[in-house]
């Protein structure tokens, strides 16, 4: 209301180091003049899709190379129940290295991986049916999956209590739903070179 997309670029070009900045811009006309477009790194026409836009941003900003190195490729397996949220998984994960599958259920998850055994599993900790929780002590039944790593992510990380409770339960890591894909890639990597999952130690009666 105070100002328009273009007086904030031009704006952006007059803060000292503000010149290299990119600056998408997002119109719902897609009539902009040739001058008007070339203060812009790019001009997308809305409505824009989450993986247009990403893929935008990744175009003219820098990814973080040295965990796309580390990744190599890793076969990573997301278990996330809501749609927009798979597809910037499937985004956000491709683009740091990662070799991505995405399935929305803990059940769905355990078929994958026994016909495709993935290198590490990113999950919620809290889904309907099968949860995060659950899904580890599952793959640990199993000895052709005891070995896979999973990462856990929650909203509702409160305390250490959650993170021993994780732990107990044979994840290797959980962390705030709120985190990085790069950190969170980083806590992938690391868990899937380490290989090895914490024991068990909560009896499945307890649960």
């Amino acid at each position: 209301p105070d100002s328009d997309g273009f007086d904030l670029a031009r704006k952006i070009r007059d803060v000292h180091g503000g010149a290299g900045v990119p600056v998408i811009a997002v119109s719902g006309s897609g009539m902009l003049t040739r001058a008007q477009a070339a203060g812009f790194a790019t001009v997308l026409v809305k409505p824009v899709e989450p993986s247009r836009l990403i893929a935008c941003v990744s175009a003219v900003f820098p990814r973080l190379a040295a965990t796309s190195a580390l990744a190599e490729n890793l076969r990573l397996l997301v278990v996330e129940g809501e749609p927009l949220q798979q597809k910037l998984a499937r985004v956000h994960y491709a683009q740091l290295g990662f070799d991505v599958t995405v399935v929305a259920t803990g059940a769905e998850a355990l078929r994958d991986a026994r016909s495709t055994p993935p290198d590490v599993i990113l999950s919620n900790a809290l889904m309907p049916e099968l949860d995060g929780y659950e899904l580890c002590l599952e793959l640990a039944a199993d000895p052709a999956l005891s070995g896979i790593p999973v990462v856990l992510v929650s909203a509702y990380y409160d305390s250490d209590l959650d993170l021993e409770l994780a732990r107990r339960m044979g994840a290797s890591a959980l962390l705030p739903r709120t985190e990085s894909p790069e950190r969170i890639a980083a806590v992938l990597v690391e868990a899937a070179r380490r290989g090895a999952r914490p024991p068990i130690t909560e009896p499945r009666a307890e649960l």
